[in-house]
């Protein structure tokens, strides 16, 4: 069987991207990971963390390498880097790692591609792109000529959240929302209901076109952004109709 074939791009050289990218080689995964990036930068960065690993240079003719092996597909830095530093010189170096990735998949050298995170006021900074660069999405959708472009969140959810009890706390919650509004004479549509704890962001979604359905999302506040949740809400409603 042969295994499917993922560039993954290792991202700001100087953020987390590298580092992420370095564990790769002691990942159980069903397919090769090839990464995208700076062989030496890479290998700097193992030592900086005490991390034994063995780079090899990517093959496309070879198979899966033994654990403690990361397959790398060496791609320069335009300029010394330091982890923690952000330096624009190195700009063009972060998009030509997304180039090479969608123009490998395109010659059918590469399966897929993921991507690890970069800084787009850098890119921006160091004027990379012909025009403002507001991320992977928008950079890839242009490249492939794709007119409507989808992003999906997903997660594995919290053993502290039973959905069964928040299913019928939240349908109180709705529907007592809905009579208030009445009595109050409101006319407008209830667009989201918001819960905010010390910790969470519970936000609630009525659908307008299927009455007595809702969205329900439950958010860590320490690591989401609540205008993009609401966003994202109002996409999965729009694909719903």
């Amino acid at each position: 069987m042969t295994l499917p074939v993922l560039a993954v791009t290792s991202g700001e050289p100087a953020g987390i991207g590298p580092d992420i990218c370095l564990d790769l080689a002691f990942a159980d995964l069903p397919c090769r990971c090839i990464v995208l990036g700076d062989k030496n930068l890479l290998q700097s960065r193992a030592e900086q963390l005490g991390k034994t690993i063995t780079l090899q240079d990517f093959d496309p003719q070879g198979g899966k390498p033994e654990r403690g092996i990361l397959e790398v597909l060496h791609i320069p830095l335009d300029a010394p880097c330091q982890a923690g530093k952000l330096h624009p010189a190195n700009a063009a170096y972060v998009l030509k790692l997304l180039d090479t990735a969608y123009q490998g998949i395109s010659d059918d050298l590469f399966d897929g591609m993921v991507t690890a995170p970069l800084h787009k006021g850098v890119i921006n900074d160091g004027h990379a792109s012909d025009h403002f660069f507001s991320g992977h999405t928008e950079y890839l959708a242009e490249k492939s000529q794709t007119e409507q472009v989808v992003m999906m969140l997903a997660g594995g959810g919290s053993p502290a959240i039973d959905l069964e009890i928040a299913a019928a706390g939240n349908t109180e919650v709705v529907s007592s929302e809905m009579k208030t509004m009445k009595m109050l004479g409101a006319t407008d549509a209830i667009e989201d209901i918001l819960i905010t704890l010390g910790k969470q962001y519970h936000l609630i979604r009525p659908l307008q076109k299927h009455e007595g359905l809702f969205l329900y999302s439950v958010l860590d506040k320490s690591k989401s952004n609540l205008a993009l949740a609401r966003r994202s809400l109002v996409d999965v409603e729009r694909n719903l109709s």
